[in-house]
């Protein structure tokens, strides 16, 4: 069991760092579609945020995004994108959500390590653990 945690915390993952579930993240081990749908693989709760928003695959080695034709379109960096090539740290944005790319192990310190200890951090962005005590 113990090894089946450490190979997820291995795969690139999707983190929201902003909006509605700021903290909930999936990790990527194919192609992920992300949307407002309850079939797609990673759901966002934004009404900004179509219904089949875009996805994440991996091809020849590389993770792309890709928008799937949504209404608002989606952002990377700050910039609209029909498809691009992701590094870790990158900021996919879709209605009033913001997603993380983290590429690297969250557990060896990489960027986006910090990045992920900057947004609990954030207004709105509360930890797990202090979601779990509150009544």
């Amino acid at each position: 069991m113990l090894a089946a945690n450490r190979e997820t915390t291995n795969m690139p993952r999707l983190v929201i760092r902003k909006g509605v579930t700021a903290g909930r993240d999936h990790a990527l081990g194919g192609e992920c579609i992300v949307g407002r749908d309850p079939s797609v693989t990673f759901v966002l709760d934004d009404q900004g945020v179509s219904r089949r928003h875009f996805r994440v695959f991996l091809q020849g080695g590389a993770w792309l995004m890709e928008d799937l034709g949504s209404t608002n379109g989606t952002l990377v960096n700050g910039r609209r994108s029909a498809r691009q090539p992701l590094v870790d740290g990158d900021v996919i944005r879709a209605g009033s959500t913001e997603l993380l790319f983290v590429r690297k192990d969250l557990l060896d310190g990489g960027p986006g390590a910090a990045a992920s200890s900057k947004r609990a951090r954030e207004p709105g962005a509360t930890p797990v653990s202090r979601r779990r005590r509150r009544r």
